[in-house]
Protein backbone atom coordinates (compact mmCIF):
# COMPACT_ATOMS: atom_id res chain seq x y z
CA UNK A 1 0.00 0.00 0.00
CA UNK A 2 1.11 3.16 -0.57
CA UNK A 3 1.01 5.41 2.21
CA UNK A 4 2.29 8.92 3.21
CA UNK A 5 2.57 11.00 6.16
CA UNK A 6 1.84 14.57 6.94
CA UNK A 7 3.66 16.23 9.60
CA UNK A 8 6.80 18.63 10.22
CA UNK A 9 9.14 16.46 8.68
CA UNK A 10 11.40 19.32 7.92
CA UNK A 11 11.32 21.24 10.92
CA UNK A 12 14.98 22.46 11.81
CA UNK A 13 14.64 20.35 15.44
CA UNK A 14 15.99 16.97 16.75
CA UNK A 15 12.38 15.67 18.20
CA UNK A 16 10.77 16.76 14.44
CA UNK A 17 13.29 14.92 12.55
CA UNK A 18 13.38 11.63 14.76
CA UNK A 19 9.35 11.37 15.59
CA UNK A 20 8.88 11.89 11.46
CA UNK A 21 12.23 8.98 11.17
CA UNK A 22 10.46 6.22 13.82
CA UNK A 23 6.85 6.57 12.31
CA UNK A 24 7.95 6.22 8.82
CA UNK A 25 10.32 3.58 9.87
CA UNK A 26 7.79 1.51 11.70
CA UNK A 27 5.26 1.76 8.51
CA UNK A 28 7.90 0.62 5.95
CA UNK A 29 8.44 -2.16 8.60
CA UNK A 30 5.14 -2.91 7.83
CA UNK A 31 5.88 -3.81 4.53
CA UNK A 32 4.41 -0.72 3.16
CA UNK A 33 5.20 1.73 0.58
CA UNK A 34 6.07 4.82 2.91
CA UNK A 35 7.08 8.46 1.66
CA UNK A 36 6.36 11.41 3.47
CA UNK A 37 3.75 14.45 1.97
CA UNK A 38 5.92 16.81 0.97
CA UNK A 39 4.19 20.00 2.24
CA UNK A 40 6.25 22.83 3.40
CA UNK A 41 4.56 26.32 3.46
CA UNK A 42 6.64 29.77 3.16
CA UNK A 43 5.34 30.31 6.51
CA UNK A 44 7.41 27.43 7.87
CA UNK A 45 9.99 27.90 5.70
CA UNK A 46 10.69 31.60 6.69
CA UNK A 47 10.79 30.29 10.55
CA UNK A 48 13.66 28.80 9.64
CA UNK A 49 15.56 31.33 7.36
CA UNK A 50 18.76 32.43 8.81
CA UNK A 51 18.23 36.19 8.10
CA UNK A 52 15.10 38.12 6.57
CA UNK A 53 15.32 40.97 5.20
CA UNK A 54 11.81 41.41 6.11
CA UNK A 55 12.05 40.45 9.99
CA UNK A 56 14.98 42.86 9.83
CA UNK A 57 12.85 45.99 8.89
CA UNK A 58 9.88 45.49 11.22
CA UNK A 59 12.36 44.92 14.02
CA UNK A 60 12.86 47.41 16.59
CA UNK A 61 16.41 49.22 17.01
CA UNK A 62 17.27 46.56 19.50
CA UNK A 63 15.99 44.02 17.67
CA UNK A 64 18.31 44.94 14.16
CA UNK A 65 21.31 45.06 16.64
CA UNK A 66 20.42 41.59 17.86
CA UNK A 67 20.29 39.63 14.05
CA UNK A 68 22.77 41.88 13.00
CA UNK A 69 24.81 39.90 16.13
CA UNK A 70 23.65 36.50 15.36
CA UNK A 71 24.60 37.19 11.30
CA UNK A 72 28.18 38.42 12.04
CA UNK A 73 29.35 36.31 14.84
CA UNK A 74 27.31 33.00 14.55
CA UNK A 75 25.90 32.67 10.83
CA UNK A 76 28.83 30.14 10.01
CA UNK A 77 27.68 27.96 12.67
CA UNK A 78 23.78 28.47 12.38
CA UNK A 79 24.44 27.36 8.77
CA UNK A 80 26.73 24.57 9.38
CA UNK A 81 23.65 23.16 11.93
CA UNK A 82 21.12 23.92 9.09
CA UNK A 83 22.92 22.20 6.84
CA UNK A 84 23.85 19.01 9.05
CA UNK A 85 19.72 18.86 10.08
CA UNK A 86 18.96 18.80 6.44
CA UNK A 87 21.32 16.45 5.31
CA UNK A 88 19.53 13.75 7.69
CA UNK A 89 16.14 15.22 5.91
CA UNK A 90 17.50 14.23 2.63
CA UNK A 91 19.19 10.66 4.04
CA UNK A 92 17.07 9.48 6.32
CA UNK A 93 13.40 10.41 5.69
CA UNK A 94 14.08 10.67 1.26
CA UNK A 95 13.50 14.02 1.04
CA UNK A 96 14.39 16.44 -2.15
CA UNK A 97 16.06 19.59 -1.25
CA UNK A 98 12.83 21.44 -2.24
CA UNK A 99 9.73 20.81 -0.94
CA UNK A 100 6.95 20.16 -3.52
CA UNK A 101 3.77 21.07 -1.93
CA UNK A 102 3.59 24.90 -0.57
CA UNK A 103 0.12 26.60 -1.53
CA UNK A 104 -3.43 26.00 -1.24
CA UNK A 105 -4.48 24.95 -4.45
CA UNK A 106 -1.63 22.34 -4.55
CA UNK A 107 -3.42 18.48 -4.51
CA UNK A 108 -1.76 15.42 -3.52
CA UNK A 109 -3.80 12.21 -4.92
CA UNK A 110 -0.58 9.58 -5.55
CA UNK A 111 -1.46 7.78 -1.81
CA UNK A 112 -4.07 5.37 -0.38
CA UNK A 113 -3.73 6.28 3.31
CA UNK A 114 -2.06 9.45 4.80
CA UNK A 115 -0.78 9.71 8.71
CA UNK A 116 -1.48 13.04 10.31
CA UNK A 117 1.02 13.44 12.95
CA UNK A 118 2.84 13.06 15.18
CA UNK A 119 3.71 16.49 16.42
CA UNK A 120 1.66 19.96 17.13
CA UNK A 121 -0.22 19.72 13.75
CA UNK A 122 -3.10 21.05 14.85
CA UNK A 123 -2.14 24.32 17.01
CA UNK A 124 -2.91 27.49 15.98
CA UNK A 125 -0.30 28.93 13.47
CA UNK A 126 0.85 32.63 15.01
CA UNK A 127 3.12 33.73 11.77
CA UNK A 128 2.05 37.09 10.99
CA UNK A 129 1.99 36.12 7.30
CA UNK A 130 -0.25 33.15 8.54
CA UNK A 131 -2.54 33.44 11.97
CA UNK A 132 -4.54 30.55 12.72
CA UNK A 133 -5.38 27.30 11.55
CA UNK A 134 -3.69 25.27 8.71
CA UNK A 135 -6.45 23.52 7.23
CA UNK A 136 -3.59 21.04 4.80
CA UNK A 137 -3.25 19.23 8.52
CA UNK A 138 -6.99 19.35 9.42
CA UNK A 139 -7.50 16.92 6.92
CA UNK A 140 -8.41 19.26 3.94
CA UNK A 141 -9.31 18.21 0.22
CA UNK A 142 -5.72 18.88 -0.88
CA UNK A 143 -4.97 15.60 0.10
CA UNK A 144 -7.07 12.79 -2.06
CA UNK A 145 -6.86 9.72 0.18
CA UNK A 146 -8.30 7.86 3.48
CA UNK A 147 -7.13 9.99 6.64
CA UNK A 148 -5.88 8.97 9.63
CA UNK A 149 -4.48 10.94 12.81
CA UNK A 150 -1.45 9.28 14.67
CA UNK A 151 -0.56 10.74 18.26
CA UNK A 152 -1.68 14.68 16.37
CA UNK A 153 -1.34 17.02 18.92
CA UNK A 154 -2.53 21.15 19.34
CA UNK A 155 -0.03 21.84 21.96
CA UNK A 156 -2.21 24.02 24.01
CA UNK A 157 -5.64 24.15 23.15
CA UNK A 158 -6.67 27.70 21.48
CA UNK A 159 -9.83 27.62 20.21
CA UNK A 160 -12.05 30.53 19.77
CA UNK A 161 -16.00 29.26 20.02
CA UNK A 162 -16.99 30.54 16.91
CA UNK A 163 -14.16 27.87 15.17
CA UNK A 164 -15.16 24.79 16.74
CA UNK A 165 -18.02 24.06 14.31
CA UNK A 166 -15.50 24.64 11.70
CA UNK A 167 -12.60 22.48 12.94
CA UNK A 168 -15.28 19.30 13.68
CA UNK A 169 -16.60 19.93 10.12
CA UNK A 170 -13.05 18.94 9.23
CA UNK A 171 -11.69 16.46 11.55
CA UNK A 172 -15.01 14.88 10.99
CA UNK A 173 -12.98 13.63 7.42
CA UNK A 174 -10.50 11.30 9.69
CA UNK A 175 -11.43 7.48 9.47
CA UNK A 176 -9.96 7.46 12.55
CA UNK A 177 -8.01 10.11 15.32
CA UNK A 178 -5.09 9.41 17.97
CA UNK A 179 -3.71 12.03 19.80
CA UNK A 180 -0.83 12.01 22.24
CA UNK A 181 -2.82 14.41 25.27
CA UNK A 182 -5.52 13.44 27.43
CA UNK A 183 -6.54 17.05 27.22
CA UNK A 184 -6.73 16.90 23.60
CA UNK A 185 -9.07 13.82 23.88
CA UNK A 186 -11.11 14.96 26.00
CA UNK A 187 -11.72 18.67 23.81
CA UNK A 188 -12.60 16.31 20.92
CA UNK A 189 -14.90 14.02 22.93
CA UNK A 190 -16.68 17.21 23.70
CA UNK A 191 -16.98 18.15 19.72
CA UNK A 192 -18.42 14.76 20.06
CA UNK A 193 -15.79 13.20 17.93
CA UNK A 194 -14.12 9.64 19.07
CA UNK A 195 -10.10 9.20 19.57
CA UNK A 196 -7.69 7.27 21.25
CA UNK A 197 -4.45 8.10 22.80
CA UNK A 198 -1.23 6.44 21.56
CA UNK A 199 2.29 6.77 22.09
CA UNK A 200 4.97 9.23 20.52
CA UNK A 201 6.04 7.40 17.51
CA UNK A 202 9.65 7.27 18.90
CA UNK A 203 8.24 4.56 21.09
CA UNK A 204 7.46 2.65 18.21
CA UNK A 205 10.94 1.78 17.68
CA UNK A 206 12.85 -0.97 19.57
CA UNK A 207 15.58 0.32 21.41
CA UNK A 208 18.49 -1.38 19.18
CA UNK A 209 16.83 0.57 15.86
CA UNK A 210 17.95 3.85 17.85
CA UNK A 211 21.50 2.45 18.87
CA UNK A 212 21.78 1.29 14.96
CA UNK A 213 21.41 5.17 14.01
CA UNK A 214 23.20 6.71 16.73
CA UNK A 215 26.55 3.76 15.81
CA UNK A 216 25.73 5.55 12.33
CA UNK A 217 27.66 9.25 14.27
CA UNK A 218 31.37 9.69 12.63
CA UNK A 219 31.66 12.24 15.98
CA UNK A 220 32.80 10.46 19.62
CA UNK A 221 31.20 12.43 22.52
CA UNK A 222 34.06 14.64 24.25
CA UNK A 223 34.28 12.43 27.58
CA UNK A 224 33.97 8.90 28.42
CA UNK A 225 31.48 9.74 31.35
CA UNK A 226 29.51 12.88 31.15
CA UNK A 227 25.63 14.88 32.19
CA UNK A 228 24.21 15.10 28.95
CA UNK A 229 22.07 18.35 29.00
CA UNK A 230 19.42 18.85 26.34
CA UNK A 231 18.26 22.28 26.47
CA UNK A 232 16.07 23.07 23.71
CA UNK A 233 14.48 25.52 25.72
CA UNK A 234 17.49 27.84 27.11
CA UNK A 235 16.67 27.73 30.31
CA UNK A 236 18.85 28.65 32.76
CA UNK A 237 17.46 26.52 35.72
CA UNK A 238 17.86 23.82 33.70
CA UNK A 239 21.64 24.51 33.47
CA UNK A 240 21.77 25.08 37.41
CA UNK A 241 20.14 22.08 37.90
CA UNK A 242 22.90 20.26 35.57
CA UNK A 243 26.02 22.40 37.28
CA UNK A 244 24.76 20.95 40.70
CA UNK A 245 24.08 17.41 39.63
CA UNK A 246 27.67 17.73 38.09
CA UNK A 247 29.16 18.73 41.46
CA UNK A 248 27.44 15.86 43.12
CA UNK A 249 28.16 13.32 40.81
CA UNK A 250 32.22 14.72 39.65
CA UNK A 251 31.11 14.50 36.32
CA UNK A 252 31.47 17.24 33.16
CA UNK A 253 28.54 18.33 31.41
CA UNK A 254 28.43 18.40 27.45
CA UNK A 255 25.28 20.97 26.69
CA UNK A 256 23.17 20.64 23.38
CA UNK A 257 21.21 23.90 22.54
CA UNK A 258 20.95 25.71 20.00
CA UNK A 259 21.71 29.42 21.78
CA UNK A 260 24.41 31.20 20.65
CA UNK A 261 25.59 33.87 23.45
CA UNK A 262 29.11 34.74 24.13
CA UNK A 263 31.94 33.13 25.91
CA UNK A 264 30.03 29.63 25.38
CA UNK A 265 32.40 27.34 24.03
CA UNK A 266 35.03 24.55 23.66
CA UNK A 267 33.82 20.92 24.88
CA UNK A 268 30.89 21.43 26.50
CA UNK A 269 29.02 23.17 23.62
CA UNK A 270 27.61 21.39 21.06
CA UNK A 271 25.05 23.14 18.59
CA UNK A 272 26.12 21.91 15.96
CA UNK A 273 25.87 18.37 16.06
CA UNK A 274 23.94 15.83 13.23
CA UNK A 275 21.25 13.92 14.15
CA UNK A 276 23.21 10.62 14.53
CA UNK A 277 25.37 12.33 16.82
CA UNK A 278 22.47 13.76 19.11
CA UNK A 279 21.49 9.96 19.22
CA UNK A 280 25.20 8.88 20.21
CA UNK A 281 25.38 11.78 22.95
CA UNK A 282 22.27 10.62 24.92
CA UNK A 283 22.88 7.06 24.26
CA UNK A 284 26.35 7.07 25.75
CA UNK A 285 25.50 9.60 29.04
CA UNK A 286 25.76 8.59 32.02
CA UNK A 287 22.81 10.79 33.43
CA UNK A 288 20.56 13.01 30.87
CA UNK A 289 18.62 16.66 32.13
CA UNK A 290 16.41 17.94 29.64
CA UNK A 291 13.28 20.48 29.03
CA UNK A 292 12.71 18.58 26.20
CA UNK A 293 9.60 15.99 25.72
CA UNK A 294 12.27 14.21 23.08
CA UNK A 295 14.83 14.36 25.23
CA UNK A 296 12.95 12.50 28.18
CA UNK A 297 11.71 10.11 25.70
CA UNK A 298 14.82 8.84 23.84
CA UNK A 299 16.69 8.81 27.54
CA UNK A 300 13.76 6.24 28.30
CA UNK A 301 14.47 4.37 25.59
CA UNK A 302 18.29 4.36 26.19
CA UNK A 303 17.24 3.49 29.71
CA UNK A 304 19.04 6.41 31.17
CA UNK A 305 18.89 8.10 34.51
CA UNK A 306 17.13 11.45 34.03
CA UNK A 307 16.06 14.38 34.89
CA UNK A 308 13.02 16.21 33.53
CA UNK A 309 13.63 20.15 34.24
CA UNK A 310 12.47 23.40 33.63
CA UNK A 311 9.59 23.27 31.42
CA UNK A 312 7.10 24.98 33.13
CA UNK A 313 3.51 25.71 31.21
CA UNK A 314 5.42 22.96 28.79
CA UNK A 315 5.39 20.29 31.20
CA UNK A 316 2.13 18.40 30.18
CA UNK A 317 2.96 15.90 28.12
CA UNK A 318 5.81 15.47 29.80
CA UNK A 319 4.26 14.68 33.26
CA UNK A 320 1.74 12.70 31.94
CA UNK A 321 3.81 10.77 30.51
CA UNK A 322 5.62 9.96 33.55
CA UNK A 323 2.49 9.73 35.76
CA UNK A 324 1.85 6.84 32.93
CA UNK A 325 5.18 5.16 33.88
CA UNK A 326 4.70 5.48 37.74
CA UNK A 327 7.73 7.66 37.94
CA UNK A 328 6.26 11.65 38.03
CA UNK A 329 9.25 12.31 40.38
CA UNK A 330 11.12 12.57 37.44
CA UNK A 331 10.05 15.68 36.68
CA UNK A 332 11.12 18.48 38.86
CA UNK A 333 11.62 22.29 39.19
CA UNK A 334 13.72 22.13 41.99
CA UNK A 335 17.19 20.54 42.82
CA UNK A 336 15.99 17.78 44.69
CA UNK A 337 17.25 13.71 45.13
CA UNK A 338 15.63 11.79 42.64
CA UNK A 339 14.80 7.92 43.18
CA UNK A 340 16.71 6.00 40.20
CA UNK A 341 14.32 4.64 37.51
CA UNK A 342 13.68 0.88 37.76
CA UNK A 343 13.94 -0.01 34.29
CA UNK A 344 13.07 -3.35 34.91
CA UNK A 345 9.14 -1.65 35.61
CA UNK A 346 9.69 0.77 33.54
CA UNK A 347 10.36 -0.82 29.96
CA UNK A 348 7.61 -3.61 30.35
CA UNK A 349 5.07 -0.30 30.65
CA UNK A 350 6.78 1.29 27.57
CA UNK A 351 6.32 -2.12 25.80
CA UNK A 352 2.95 -1.93 26.46
CA UNK A 353 2.36 1.37 25.28
CA UNK A 354 3.86 0.71 22.05
CA UNK A 355 2.14 -2.31 21.40
CA UNK A 356 -1.30 -0.79 21.78
CA UNK A 357 -0.31 1.91 19.84
CA UNK A 358 0.77 -0.62 17.00
CA UNK A 359 -2.52 -2.22 16.93
CA UNK A 360 -4.42 1.32 16.22
CA UNK A 361 -2.29 1.68 13.13
CA UNK A 362 -2.60 -1.99 12.34
CA UNK A 363 -6.13 -2.07 12.51
CA UNK A 364 -6.19 1.54 10.93
CA UNK A 365 -5.17 0.30 7.60
CA UNK A 366 -6.72 -2.96 8.06
CA UNK A 367 -9.59 -1.17 8.41
CA UNK A 368 -9.01 0.17 4.72
CA UNK A 369 -7.97 -2.43 2.92
CA UNK A 370 -11.72 -3.72 4.14
CA UNK A 371 -13.62 -0.73 2.77
CA UNK A 372 -11.63 -1.28 -0.37
CA UNK A 373 -12.98 -4.91 -0.88
CA UNK A 374 -16.36 -3.75 -0.18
Amino acid sequence: MRIGILTYHRAENYGALLQAYALRTYLVGLGHNVDFVDYWPDYHRRYFELFSWRKFRESSLRGKMVLLYYTIFWHQARKRRQQNLQTFMHEELGLPLEARYHNDHDVVKEFDVVFYGSDQIWRRQRMPSHPGFDFWYFGSDNVHARKIAYAASMGSIDVKENEKEILRRHLLKFEAISVREDSLKEWLTSLGIQSQIVCDPVFLLEKEVWLSLANKASEQPAYQHYILVYNLLGQASTVNFAERLSKEKNLPIVEVNKKYVPFTSGRRYCRTARVEHFLSLLAHADYVVSNSFHGVALSLIFQKQFFAVGMGQRAGRVTSLLNCLHIPESYTDTWQHVPPIDYAFVTPLLSDMARSSGVFIQDSISNHLTSNEK
